[in-house]
């Protein structure tokens, strides 16, 4: 039609049809009843035009209307036709909370599924009912006939669905033909919406409901399950638990239900956010634990979930469904419908933590269909896909279900010692690859196990302490690599007290906790641990493993101030390795030795720890054993910092920090961090000096590393110092001088009593200053020679101008005061008690 057309149709001018097009007029509802209705003739289509009345009231900021009276006209003839929405739905007893996005979605897909047919599923007591009786009440007025609800969860034969559809229709029963046929009969000239709840007892229904749906071209239906009824019209949505925030809205309203004088104050906060997040978000479990705030505080209710989840959810309202009065009986019900095979595999299941991979699965003598079939009964559910690799997992409250069908069974141990000795496997296979590249693939594999390798260990100590040290052992650079220091040297200590046999297992399992014991600055204890290992691997003949603890001894021995012997047993281990023909150990003992010649400040020896440092690189990126190939970077940035270029430094810096952060290397990536603060520092970028030092500092303090810590304070009171900052310097300097002291780090003890020197000198005290720098100089001319050059310089012009500050004569006899001061005793000028 033209606007012409429709205005002669309607008896409006021209002008008023483009106005109302415009949007410069809103129609009223009674010419929009009266003519537009008839005009574009969908006096035969109701619901369309029940549509435009709504669209039309709500552009008006009117209430649409719940009935509406249309004319009909056929020729001359006038026929009044009422047409009525009719409502057969239970009336919820409480609001719909937090679940706008899901309604909006749930109405949306309903209203447009070309196959009217859509099943909300999800576990039981995520909210399915509630959210199709909300969907339905706002959908109804789309339906001539209204929307209907039956329920279902009373029937669990199949035969008797056409019957409950009918009896809930209010169709006569007094008829021999059958429901099926006296239903799809009723329905044919129907619209309506039916409402299906509860379907998954049910499920083989699906082909009469396939056929009701081809029959009635008027009719769709929102059906609820945990399982789909896997028919080709069919349109599926998962209903997720709860978000956090409309966890906490949902128990405070049910909570305010029972106690009227409930209040969410700030002591109570975390406790019911905590209860909430027990309760995985599945608002019967929180309308279940809600109830009882009339006689519980939810600090106390917060200690009986996290006992037993399941015995504190029952009891619930009278007026609830009988399968939804405890969370225990709903999701028995679902467990009930399983056959044999599903169910011994959902019990199974219980015990992985964090969820799993498919090959898991086939560990415990299952197979991917059986997986499947708990998936579509929506006892499992998807992980979010990581590179590409598909995982699974159970909700907390279901695996707290399985396990007591699983201990109930028999099978706990059988079970455990599957799923134990199936990560030890992944343990074992994943360091073998790590070792020969694929780092951060593996890396991010063993983060995403790691829950069921902590569960694989706790069990293997108690059982089999042997393979929880090889466990250990298997896990010991995803551990150092990713920071597990305090976790990994716990269970490291409780599996070797759990066996004192001297096995190759038990020597590399020292092997690790000695490394953690290093990189958290316990040198004796690391020493003692590392010469163990180092004895039981030789009387074992098994070389590799030597090589290694060699290496993690080196670095043991060279912490402590004793260079020459970590050189001796960084050769050792390279010998070792060579005959091997082991290239990627080889690669890192060529880094190891470099980065001795460069800490130690050996410049004569600078070009070769660049060939070396070179050369590991070179066969860490043939290999791919990107760690290595960091490590050679940050040690290229070491040697340029140390030979004063450091642009350079900041360069090799930033590559090695690169790959750090891939591989997603805590413990290294504050090394890196730190170098590029303290070459940007020497250049005078303060500010981003200062940004790289704290980030540093932040790694550091929660991994615990008190060389790490005291290494970024210093760092920040340098460039406080630097800045004009006084105050704050003296603050960080004297944390890093008290850390420095407690791990008998000398070289940081006095390159501390450097600094605090020159904020002595600024505050005009020349003496102080001159004692300090005494007892610094004292450290920095002994061998090795451990100071940048930039630092050097600094630290040398500072003793001129105390000398001057001083004249000659005092100088010297400050000075040979300061160089005549214990360490000790120079701590306790600085303001630090040793």
């Amino acid at each position: 039609m033209t606007q012409g057309d429709l205005a002669a149709l309607v008896g409006f001018s021209v002008a008023q049809i483009s106005r109302l097009e415009q949007d410069a007029r809103l129609p009223d509802l009674a010419s929009v009843a009266d003519a537009f209705i008839p005009a574009l003739a969908l006096q035969d289509e109701p619901h369309l035009a029940q549509r435009l009345l709504e669209l039309a009231a709500l552009a008006r900021g009117e209430r649409p209307p719940a009935a509406v009276t249309l004319t009909r006209t056929v020729h001359t003839t006038i026929v009044e036709e009422e047409i009525t929405n009719a409502s057969h739905l239970p009336e919820p007893s409480t609001g719909l909370v937090g679940r706008a996005a899901e309604l909006e979605s749930i109405c949306a897909r309903l209203a447009e599924s070309p196959g009217r047919l859509l099943t909300l599923t999800g576990p039981p007591g995520v909210g399915k009912t509630r959210l199709a009786l909300a969907a339905a009440g706002r959908l109804r007025s789309l339906y001539r006939d209204g929307a209907w609800f039956v329920s279902l969860a009373a029937i669990d034969d199949v035969e008797l669905v056409a019957s409950a559809i009918t009896a809930s229709l209010g169709l006569a029963t007094a008829t021999t033909r059958p429901p099926a046929l006296r239903l799809v009969e009723e329905l044919r000239r129907k619209e309506l919406l039916l409402v299906l709840d509860n379907v998954e007892q049910v499920t083989d229904c699906a082909p009469f409901l396939a056929e009701l749906l081809q029959s009635c071209p008027g009719l769709r239906i929102l059906a609820t399950s945990t399982a789909p009824l896997r028919l080709r019209a069919e349109q599926r949505y998962r209903v997720p638990p709860l978000g956090l925030a409309p966890s906490v809205d949902l128990f405070l309203h049910h909570a305010h239900a029972v106690d009227p004088d409930f209040v969410l104050t700030p002591e109570r906060a975390g406790a019911v956010a905590e209860i909430c997040l027990h309760l995985d978000g599945l608002p019967l479990a929180i309308e279940l634990a809600a109830a009882r705030m009339d006689i519980l505080d939810p600090h106390t209710m917060l200690e009986r979930i996290r006992e037993r989840r399941l015995a504190v959810l029952a009891d619930g309202s009278s007026d609830l469904p009988a399968h939804q009065r405890s969370l225990r009986t709903a999701i028995e019900r679902s467990y009930g419908l399983l056959n044999h095979d599903e169910q011994r595999l959902f019990r199974a299941l219980g015990v992985f933590v964090g969820g799993w991979r498919m090959d898991a699965v086939v560990a415990l003598g299952s197979d991917g269909q059986m997986l499947r079939s708990l998936l579509n009964k929506s006892l499992v559910h998807r992980a979010p896909v990581d590179r590409d690799e598909q995982r699974f997992q159970m909700l907390p409250i279901l695996c707290e279900f399985a396990l007591e069908k699983l201990v109930a069974a028999g099978e706990e141990i059988s079970v455990r010692r599957q799923h134990a000795h199936f990560y030890l496997a992944f343990a074992v296979c994943a360091s073998e690859a790590n070792a020969a590249g694929s780092q951060e693939l593996w890396l991010d594999r063993l983060e995403h196990e790691h829950d069921n390798l902590r569960a694989a260990m706790r069990w293997l100590i108690a059982h089999d302490p042997p393979s929880a040290q090889r466990l250990g052992g298997a896990l010991r650079e995803f551990w150092y690599t990713r920071g597990h220091f305090l976790e990994g040297r716990r269970l490291l200590q409780q599996a070797l007290a759990a066996s004192a046999a001297p096995t190759v297992a038990r020597g590399h399992a020292l092997l690790a906790a000695a490394r953690f014991a290093h990189a958290q600055d316990e040198y004796p204890l690391a020493l003692r641990l590392i010469d163990e290992s180092l004895s039981i691997l030789r009387q074992s003949d098994d070389r590799a493993g030597c090589a290694e603890a060699l290496r993690t001894g080196g670095w043991i021995v060279h912490s402590m101030g004793e260079s020459s012997r970590a050189m001796a047993m960084f050769e050792e281990a390279l010998a070792l390795s060579q005959s091997l023909d082991d290239l990627g150990l080889i690669a890192d003992l060529h880094i190891s030795i470099a980065q001795v010649h460069v800490l130690d400040g050996d410049s004569v020896r600078f070009d070769e720890a660049r060939q070396a440092f070179e050369l590991g690189l070179r066969l860490a990126t043939q290999l791919g054993r990107q760690e290595s190939a960091a490590y050679a970077l940050f040690g290229l940035a070491s040697l340029a910092y140390m030979s004063g270029d450091n642009l350079a430094a900041i360069r090799f810096g930033e590559d090695a920090l690169g790959i750090f952060q891939a591989l997603g290397s805590r413990r290294n990536q504050p090394l890196a961090l730190l170098l590029i603060g303290e070459a940007e520092m020497l250049l005078g970028e303060l500010d981003a000096a200062q940004a790289h030092a704290q980030a540093a500092l932040a790694i550091y303090v929660d991994l615990a590393i008190p060389w790490g810590e005291a290494s970024a304070q210093r760092v920040i009171g340098q460039i406080e110092r630097m800045a004009g900052n006084l105050g704050q310097a003296h603050l960080s300097l004297n944390r890093s001088l008290d850390l420095s002291w407690q791990i008998r780090d000398d070289r940081g003890t006095s390159i501390d009593l450097a600094e605090i020197a020159g904020i002595a000198l600024a505050q005009s005290q020349p003496e102080r200053a001159g004692m300090l720098l005494g007892a610094a100089f004292k450290q920095f001319d002994s061998p090795p020679n451990f100071l940048a050059p930039d630092h050097r310089q600094t630290y040398t012009q500072l003793a001129a101008d105390v000398r001057i500050a001083l004249g000659e004569a005092q100088f010297a006899q400050i000075w040979e005061a300061g160089q005549a001061l214990s360490l000790e005793d120079a701590v306790r000028l600085a303001g630090v008690s040793p």
